[in-house]
Parts: structure tokens; C-alpha cells; sequence
């Protein structure tokens, strides 16, 4: 059964939720979900549960609503024994607080990530060998690689993205005491014991009582997975750990479509996709080693998919129709054309520019328009 948050400590107290099986280490992932993260969902479950090997799932839904399609979907792809949910209305940051006991968790290693991140391991690695070279860290970095796709059919197209600044964490369940933010935890303080410990004198303490690894794996955050992927997001107006003001709510963005004006995530994911076209088109040394360490294939690995039906359900369900649909990728196109067509006269150094953090981005994305751009003929 789905949890609520008083419920959860009595789930995770009956021995049917200890998970065994795995040589060493055991792993669970810990993600926020809503109903917007149901044509993608199924693709990420299977990522982390048979391509990497997690024995559980814990999934807050941040609306209670959402719960029951959540459920269904979760059991048509075959994943209810590992995949736990649980719900608690929050605001934009209550996932940081201890809205579950960790230390009830049966598994080894808790990997905080969102339903657009996919862990990747270098070549030749499993999650069990990985955490087994450092067994006195607590807690190994994922860091970030944010990657757009356009996409506008059922095969998602994926991307290598570019070095981002974040990392999520993937945490020693026993060591974690709470969240900072989703990116950063803090440990319980080490007794004497652990801190004499054979091997523990290669790790210095970090301000939040933690003991970093010094590998880390690479999280490829599709912070876009398709056009309508963008358009349901700024529809979204309210809490899918996205800034506020990204999410106008579904008013704004139909008024805009109505008027021919592209919702500022579509402008984003354009200005996305341009700089990803470009970079990989071009030499770049960390792109390279990226490759040489994760493999050449390592995102076109993951096999993620986009249910169709699914996510026009979902934009029919908030008005935004088929006419509005044919309109939004038309001024996709539009814009996304323009941009590439005047990028280096809109940023002085395109390359570095597109190196930079999603904040530039963003920022740069919401100033432009079409008309505006066309001013550079």
C-alpha cells in the first residue's frame, strides 16, 4: 500500500521491507514525484532498478492527488514490490526536511536524485564495486551534467550535456542525520571509534560532519526531456523543485500560446539545445574525458523513453489542446532557428557561453524574441 507520512516509520518497521539479495552493499532511491513525471517515469524506474541494480524505490509525492495514477503506472510496469510512496503536501523545500526516519531504511546507500536524473557509472563499474573501493566514506558525490532534448515524438534523444555545478548526494543511510538541501546532507557527528578506525585517516571531516568520497559518479540531469516535457513544467505552477518563477501556472502559458507568445521554458530548452548542437560539434576536452570515462555511449545508453499518450493526456487534461500544441512547436522552431542562426551576435563568445551554468541561460532566454532576433539581419 501507498504511505503518508505518519505511516512510514511502521512500514519501514516490518521485516518485509528489508531487501537482501545484493553481494555488499544495498542501494534505494529516494525522488520526489508528481503527476507531471508520468510519461517518463517507467524509463527511470527501470534505470535504477534493473540497470543499476537499486532494491528500492521511496517515492514522495509532492500531491497527494497524484498518488493513485502514480500507483497505476508504477504497477502496469511491473515495480510495485520495489517502489514504496508516500505523500506529504510540501512547499518548495520540505524535501530537506526529516520527513521519514533514514535510519529505518534497510538499504546500505540512499541516492537523493529527481525523476530527470540518471546516475551513470564509469566503465566497468557497478554500484556495489564502486561504493566497495572507499568503504569508510559517507557519502560519494553525483555530479551534475545538465542536458537538454527537443524531442517531440516517443524517442527521446539523449544528450551528454554540459559539467554542471550541482552534484545530488548518494549517502551512507546509517551515517545520514538530515538535508541541507536537496544537494547537500549533513552526518552524524563520528564517534571516537570511527575515527580511529584502520582507513578513515584519508578523510577529513567536511563542515556538515561528513567524510566525502574521493570518486564521484556522474548524474546527467535531462532537464528537458521533449518539448512537451517544457510545456507541461511551465504549466505546472506549483511546487516540482523548479524555481517559482518558471512555473506561471497553466493560465499564463494558454494565454500566451493564444497569442503567439513562447512560455519562457520553451525559450530556455531552445537556447539549450543550440548550445548542445554546437559543443558537439566541436573539440572540447571535457566532453572527451567524460567519454573516456563513462564511455562513448554512456547517454545513449540509458534508453530513455517518452510515453506520448501519456504526456498529450495530461496537456489535453489542462486545455492546452491539439491547435496550442501545433502552435507551441511552431514558435519552438521559430525561435530556436533565429538563435541559432544569430547566437554569435547575441553572446560574444558562444563556446564558453555554453559552458557556462544554467543561470546565464535562463536569464538570457527570457530577454529574447523572435522579432528581436530577426533585428540582427
Amino acid at each position: 500500500d501507498d504511505l503518508d507520512a505518519t505511516h512510514l516509520n511502521r512500514f519501514n518497521s516490518d521485516t518485509s521491507a528489508v531487501h537482501t539479495g545484493a553481494t555488499g552493499d544495498t542501494f534505494a532511491v529516494l525522488s520526489r514525484m508528481w503527476r507531471g513525471d508520468l510519461p517518463h517515469l517507467e524509463s527511470w524506474l527501470r534505470h535504477y532498478i534493473l540497470h543499476l541494480g537499486v532494491q528500492r524505490v521511496y517515492g514522495v509525492v509532492t500531491d497527494p492527488d497524484d498518488l493513485t495514477d502514480l500507483r497505476a503506472l508504477i504497477l502496469r510496469a511491473g515495480f510495485g514490490d520495489q517502489v514504496k510512496l508516500f505523500s506529504e503536501p510540501i512547499n518548495e523545500d520540505s524535501i530537506n526536511t526529516a520527513i521519514f526516519d533514514p535510519a529505518q531504511i534497510a538499504e546500505t546507500f540512499v541516492l537523493s536524485v529527481d525523476t530527470d536524473e540518471f546516475a551513470v557509472l564509469p566503465v566497468g563499474e557497478s554500484l556495489q564495486s564502486f561504493t566497495a573501493s572507499e568503504p569508510f566514506a559517507d557519502f560519494f558525490r553525483m555530479v551534475w551534467r545538465c542536458a537538454p532534448s527537443d524531442t517531440i515524438g516517443d524517442q527521446f534523444t539523449p544528450r551528454i550535456g554540459i559539467l554542471c555545478k550541482n552534484a545530488k548526494p548518494m549517502f551512507r543511510t546509517r551515517r545520514f542525520q538530515e538535508f541541507n538541501t536537496p544537494h547537500v546532507i549533513f552526518c552524524k557527528p563520528p564517534t571516537k571509534l570511527e575515527g580511529e578506525e584502520e582507513g578513515m585517516q584519508m578523510y577529513s571531516l567536511d563542515q556538515h560532519s561528513c567524510r566525502r568520497a574521493q570518486k564521484s559518479l556522474s548524474l546527467i540531469h535531462f532537464w528537458y526531456r521533449g518539448v512537451y516535457d517544457a510545456l507541461l513544467r511551465q504549466s505546472a505552477g506549483h511546487t516540482t523543485n523548479d524555481f517559482a518563477d518558471r512555473n506561471t501556472g497553466v493560465e499564463v502559458v494558454l494565454d500566451e500560446l493564444r497569442n503567439g507568445i513562447l512560455p519562457q521554458r520553451l525559450k530556455h530548452l531552445a537556447v539549450g539545445a543550440v548550445c548542445e548542437d554546437l559543443l558537439e560539434s566541436t573539440t572540447n576536452s571535457e566532453r572527451s574525458k567524460f567519454r573516456e570515462v563513462y564511455g562513448n555511449d554512456a547517454a545513449f545508453n540509458l534508453k530513455v523513453f517518452i510515453n506520448q499518450t501519456e504526456a498529450i493526456d495530461q496537456l489535453d487534461s489542462l486545455g492546452i489542446n491539439e491547435e496550442l500544441r501545433i502552435r507551441a512547436i511552431e514558435k519552438y522552431n521559430q525561435f530556436k532557428a533565429a538563435f541559432a542562426k544569430h547566437f554569435e551576435k547575441i553572446v560574444c563568445e558562444p563556446l564558453k557561453f555554453c559552458t557556462l551554468p544554467i543561470t546565464p541561460s535562463m536569464s538570457l532566454a527570457k530577454s529574447l524574441t523572435v522579432e528581436g532576433m530577426q533585428n540582427f539581419d
